[in-house]
């Protein structure tokens, strides 16, 4: 009763604590834990009262026994009795007989002697009859007695098998005792298993607080996050080159990291190309590295994956790319279309701060990691606008010189005055038709480049005759465009 009652107690303060667990995965396990040991307490309850009721009837039979080994005594003493009075009776019998026989040579004597039998006679039938009544009580009590003896010998065989299946129920009885008391062992060992249980669903508990608590604080903090992340948008989002793209990411990096370095690839070497918190004494456009050493840049420019420094590089001051004892280094590259245009090395500084905490850090990676991946895409668009630019200048740079070609050939033709103005307008509107059709699909951003390579081929052919008269029909043609 103990046990149960500090296991009722147990289980009791177990659901208390439940009740005030914050995470819901750790509840389940508490609830889980609950249920198996209330399940275990109702069945070790359950296997007590089993084995109490087992003991009552062990006793109950062990009290039948004992009744019934006195009774059975007691009718082997009455058996022994009833068998000393028959043999008794036996005697008497035989003496009865050998008292008959007498009688009878009596008799014989009697008929030799008439006289003397005939005085005697009367007393040897009386006695005679005496004899046969008492033979006859003998006789009947014999058999009284042989019933009896058949009878309680019925009797104590029914009391043998009787006291036999007590024997068997009490050994039944004893096994069942001591598989209860195995199952009792098993029970109280599946107990130490579920408070064990219940300390470990404590442990994750608190587990579970601490790691709610860092989610409100990392909620609390995602709002300023976003606004950097956002800011750092604002900050690649201007630049119209490759290099003021890389440039700009490196100043919008430093925002989060003490020290930043830009890297350009150079055949088998990497070149410094800009710098942001490094030493004044540092220059970094002099820093070479070659790809072939086993070093951080190196290793992301291999893989085109973002590198970080390992535990034992921190550890190890020699291994730090730029000297100090950085905590958190990356080294991230900047593939686009399989091209590497460079690569960004940040780092928490030469004497970083050792309050910063390893989920600051990684907060820092996915800041880095994720503005790695948006400028990728703003370098992809650019060098496709650059590529694109660049088709649609070489096209205008075409199609005027092949107004410029047919210029040529009508001169040589003989064209000239208003004819010679006419074709070249002509074709110059032609060029124009050409290229509006192309930038329509191809870069509507793009629709000032013909004018400007017009102009350019102006001021190269300044002073010609080709240039004296496409000046005149283009800006004929300007005004005509504007007016419309």
């Amino acid at each position: 009763m103990e046990f149960r009652e500090y296991a009722a107690k147990e289980a009791q303060e177990f659901t208390d604590r439940l009740t005030k667990a914050a995470a819901s995965a750790a509840q389940r396990v508490a609830e889980d834990s609950a249920r198996q040991i209330a399940a275990a307490k109702t069945g070790l309850a359950a296997k007590a009262h089993e084995a109490d009721e087992l003991a009552a009837a062990l006793k109950n039979l062990q009290a039948q026994g004992e009744v019934l080994r006195r009774d059975l005594k007691a009718q082997k003493d009455r058996a022994e009795s009833l068998e000393s009075q028959l043999a008794r009776t036996q005697d008497a019998l035989k003496k009865a007989e050998a008292q008959r026989a007498k009688v009878e040579a009596a008799h014989a004597i009697a008929e030799e002697a008439h006289a003397q039998e005939s005085r005697a006679r009367t007393a040897i039938e009386a006695e005679q009859k005496e004899v046969r009544r008492a033979l006859d009580a003998t006789m009947a009590e014999s058999e009284r007695l042989s019933t009896e003896i058949e009878a309680h010998a019925a009797e104590k065989a029914a009391l043998v098998e009787k006291l036999t299946a007590a024997q068997n129920l009490a050994h039944a009885a004893e096994a069942k005792r001591q598989t209860i008391t195995t199952l009792y062992k098993a029970s109280t060992v599946r107990v130490e298993s579920l408070e064990k249980a219940q300390a470990e669903s404590d442990r994750a508990v608190a587990d579970a607080r601490a790691e709610l608590d860092r989610a409100r604080q990392a909620v609390v903090g995602s709002d300023a996050l976003l606004e950097r992340v956002l800011e750092a948008f604002e900050g690649i989002a201007g630049p119209t080159t490759i290099g003021d793209l890389l440039v700009a990411l490196a100043d919008v990096l430093a925002g989060e990291f003490a020290r930043v370095a830009l890297f350009r690839v150079r055949g088998n070497k990497l070149e410094g190309a800009h710098q942001v918190g490094f030493d004044l004494n540092t220059d970094i456009a002099k820093v070479i590295i070659p790809l072939g050493m086993d070093s951080l840049l190196a290793r992301a420019v291999a893989s085109g994956c973002i590198e970080s420094i390992e535990p034992d590089e921190a550890a190890d001051v020699s291994r730090a790319p730029f000297g100090g004892a950085p905590t958190c280094a990356l080294a991230l590259p900047i593939v686009a279309n399989g091209e590497t245009f460079g690569i960004l090395y940040a780092d928490n500084g030469a004497q970083p701060d050792e309050q910063e905490t390893a989920a600051a850090q990684a907060w820092k990676g996915r800041f880095a990691e994720l503005l790695l991946r948006h400028a990728v895409a703003l370098l992809m668009r650019l060098t496709s606008e650059l590529r694109t630019f660049a088709e649609l200048r070489e096209h205008a740079v075409r199609l005027l010189k092949h107004v410029e070609e047919m210029y040529g050939s009508d001169v040589e033709a003989g064209t000239q005055g208003a004819d010679l103005h006419g074709r070249l307008l002509e074709n110059l509107d032609c060029a124009r038709r050409l290229y509006a059709q192309r930038i329509s699909v191809e870069g509507p951003g793009a629709a000032g480049l013909l004018e400007d390579q017009l102009a350019r081929l102006l001021d190269d052919r300044a002073g010609t005759p080709f240039g004296r008269d496409l000046t005149a029909v283009a800006g004929g043609t300007a005004r005509a465009a504007e007016a419309s």
